[in-house]
């Protein structure tokens, strides 16, 4: 089973391994940077001073690497008589996260009249091509081939810098000096949207308005990269005819793309160039374009996603204690929409299909996507702690989900999975924290009825239990549920008399009554403007619905069963068992 590890967890010695994405190495030792997946990769054989690779892949994503039948995106970087070498951009429509270098032989360029072929005639460097895996190559470079209809350049400039147009199989053409120039030329089919596909462009056959949005945030780097002559030239060569920005609070103004103290213009490929601050709704706008480029707000996201539009979502990594990462992963790996960065955003333009994208549905059965919609106003309110907790716990809650839909008599897994509910309920307000507790609460019961000796069960029962009560309105409700927990915390120390945490748990439990008078009290208080123990963040509550992360589970004095539960499920999440149950 895969062990999942958060930001800052030490993951082996720099000395023993080498550092891959997803760490990073601080004094001696290689740590994760994100929260996923450890994986260790072995030394290729024969290379007897090359270490084994430590890296961390975000759960539930596989990294995009080429392999043998794949169609990628390359770019020419250079040729010579015997093959072109390229840089691999994308692999199918994903782009990668790392170099990939490939080389085309000349045997490879095309099917026929082999012994013709020229390289010099077919690629030039700066060309981007469409080629197929062949093989995984020699140590430093993937063969690739060219050596169908569909494969070959789909965009190139001529001596004059203008993107060409193809006029036949080996020619291209300048539209501006209208010189031929030699390549192999890609045959790009165009057909019908799929049937699940987003709706059709434009009626007249031309691709129509990329509308670029960041909302009412600054986001100076999205702009910048999108106002790039190489960029333009990307989008005029995939059809579109009509560029739109709206820059929000931004510093930077267009300038590459448009004269001094203009708005508007056309370039000399053809296409209309425009951009404004702020509108009283950006509906229309998004309604009638034909590619949307957004930042990673949520509201941006989802109206776009109703509408049918194909979207790139960009995530500002200047904001990273809000959760616009985490959701255009999430989002991506459902096939809703593209993610990039402001480095990769021309690469994934050139190599997205719309035709590719799964419509967003609201009310879709999986329910994963609502899971994030409602979410996304708690995320916006979290530092960055706590939202990698709270995508930790998820994920959790979804391995451990998925391994008792695989066993349906796991009881461990059925432990993760309420421990995992049990801290989620933190980031909720009232009823629905109140629910969730209950659903964990369920989920800890079915465990020990299928294994009545699980000591890590009872101690989280006995934990949920002890939420119920510090939720009750009533003192006599909640000192059920303190009692309740007491039998829980007493049993799992009978089973596992060592375990000082269960100890812990029994000694305070019975404090608990005590406490829950003592919060009461400051409750009363702060809604009287008196205590000056109760934080300001309970006061705001009331009016901000901040998550109760801040306003409750940590201000519950004393309680440190509780603050002992993050730690407990989270071993219980890296683990395939926990400590063996004692036995009966």
């Amino acid at each position: 089973m895969a062990e999942l590890v958060t930001p800052g967890e030490r993951l082996g010695l720099a000395s023993e391994y080498d550092a891959g994405s997803g760490t990073c190495v601080r004094d001696t030792f290689i740590c994760a940077t994100l929260v996923g997946e450890k994986r260790v990769l072995p030394a290729a054989e024969g290379e007897s001073e090359q270490l084994p690779r430590l890296e961390v892949v975000r759960s539930g994503v596989e990294p995009v690497v080429p392999k043998p039948g794949d169609v990628v995106t390359a770019r020419v970087i250079r040729i010579n008589p015997r093959l072109a070498a390229v840089d691999i951009l994308c692999v199918g429509p994903k782009p990668v996260q790392q170099r990939y270098s490939g080389v085309i032989r000349v045997q490879d360029v095309r099917a026929t009249e082999i012994d013709k072929v020229q390289i010099q005639a077919s690629f030039r460097p700066g060309d981007v091509v469409r080629a197929e895996v062949l093989s995984l190559g020699d140590a430093r470079s993937y063969h690739l081939t060219t050596a169908k209809n569909e494969l070959g350049v789909v965009y190139a400039k001529s001596v004059a810098g203008v993107p060409m147009v193809p006029i036949s199989w080996q020619e291209m053409q300048c539209p501006q000096t209208k010189a031929v120039e030699n390549r192999k030329v890609a045959k790009l089919e165009h057909s019908g949207p799929a049937p699940h596909s987003m709706p059709s462009m434009d009626g007249s056959g031309a691709r129509g308005t990329v509308f670029v949005t960041v909302g009412t945030t600054k986001f100076d780097a999205l702009i910048r990269a999108v106002d790039q002559q190489a960029f333009a030239d990307i989008l005029v060569a995939k059809g579109y005819t009509r560029l739109v920005m709206q820059i929000g609070r931004a510093e930077y103004r267009p300038r590459r793309l448009l004269p001094p103290n203009r708005r508007t213009g056309r370039l000399h490929n053809g296409l209309a160039v425009e951009y404004f601050d702020f509108a009283p709704s950006l509906a229309e706008h998004l309604r009638t374009a034909a590619l949307v480029i957004s930042h990673a707000g949520s509201g941006s996201i989802f109206e776009t996603l109703r509408l049918r539009r194909p979207l790139v979502v960009v995530p500002n990594l200047l904001l990273m204690d809000n959760h616009q990462v985490e959701l255009a992963d999430k989002l991506e790996r459902m096939g809703h929409l593209y993610a990039a960065t402001t480095d990769s955003l021309a690469q994934v333009v050139a190599g997205l299909d719309p035709s590719t994208l799964t419509p967003y549905e609201k009310g879709d059965p999986a329910g994963l996507v609502l899971r994030i919609d409602e979410a996304a106003a708690i995320m916006e309110t979290l530092g960055r702690e706590d939202i990698e907790r709270l995508m930790f716990f998820e994920q959790a809650r979804e391995q451990a989900e998925r391994e008792f839909k695989a066993n349906n008599q796991d009881a461990m897994a059925l432990t993760k999975w309420g421990g995992a509910l049990l801290e989620l309920a933190h980031f909720r307000q009232g009823n629905e924290a109140y629910d969730m507790i209950e659903e964990a609460i369920a989920k800890f019961e079915q465990a020990l009825a299928i294994d009545s000796h699980r000591h890590d069960a009872l101690w989280c029962l006995g934990n949920a239990y002890t939420s119920q009560g510090f939720l009750s309105a009533e003192a006599a409700s909640a000192n059920e549920y303190f009692d309740k927990a007491g039998e829980c915390f007493r049993k799992a120390v009978e089973l596992e008399p060592g375990n000082d945490s269960y100890r812990r748990a029994l000694e305070m439990s019975g404090k608990a009554p005590q406490l829950y008078q003592e919060l009461q009290r400051q409750l009363q208080a702060a809604s009287a403007g008196g205590s000056p123990r109760v934080s300001e963040g309970r006061a705001a509550a009331a009016t901000k619905q901040k998550p109760l992360i801040s306003d409750f589970w940590y201000d519950v004095g004393g309680w440190v069963c509780l603050v002992g539960i993050v730690f407990g499920v989270a071993a219980l999440s890296r683990t395939n068992a926990a400590a063996g149950p004692a036995a009966a």
